[in-house]
């Protein structure tokens, strides 16, 4: 964690993954659930990483707690509900996340892990206007006493 100067502030925003929500349209025809089958893949890498998955963990909602245990006071934490309104950014931030993973990442495990990323991205594209996710955002901000 930075080191602010001491009476300076530091702050952390994340979605909080555990917040995560799918949501669909009646009209979402062949959806199979691939949205949260591509957050399972990414998050275990390809499933070269053992369940529970990274996102399992919910260090964001320990952030609080992290900053109190590095000594930072006066700790504010700030969360923002869902708003359907960014449903549709939040899918596209998503997939172009998921994009740069199978690239980036899931390319150099071998196995056609990236590929298997991609097609789920493709099929999530198809259902693109009748799928979307909500995520929480938390920010946290905490100040290092003076002396």
């Amino acid at each position: 964690m930075p080191n602010p100067e001491p009476g300076g502030y530091i702050s952390w925003g994340e979605f909080d993954f555990l917040s995560w929500e799918t949501i669909t349209t009646a009209s979402a025809s062949g959806y199979n659930d691939e949205l949260n089958t591509l957050l399972e893949y990414n998050a275990t890498f390809g499933g070269t990483r053992p369940k529970p998955n990274f996102l399992a963990h919910n260090w964001t909602a320990k952030l609080p707690q992290t900053f109190s245990d590095f000594g930072m006071t006066n700790i504010i934490v700030d969360r923002h509900p869902f708003s359907k309104e960014i449903a549709t950014y939040l899918l596209d931030t998503f997939m172009v996340a998921g994009q740069e993973i199978s690239a980036n990442v899931l390319d150099s495990t071998g196995g056609g892990r990236g590929d298997i990323a991609r097609r789920l991205i493709e099929e999530v594209g198809r259902n693109r206007r009748n799928i979307g996710l909500g995520l929480d955002r938390l920010t946290v901000i905490g100040q290092k006493p003076i002396a």
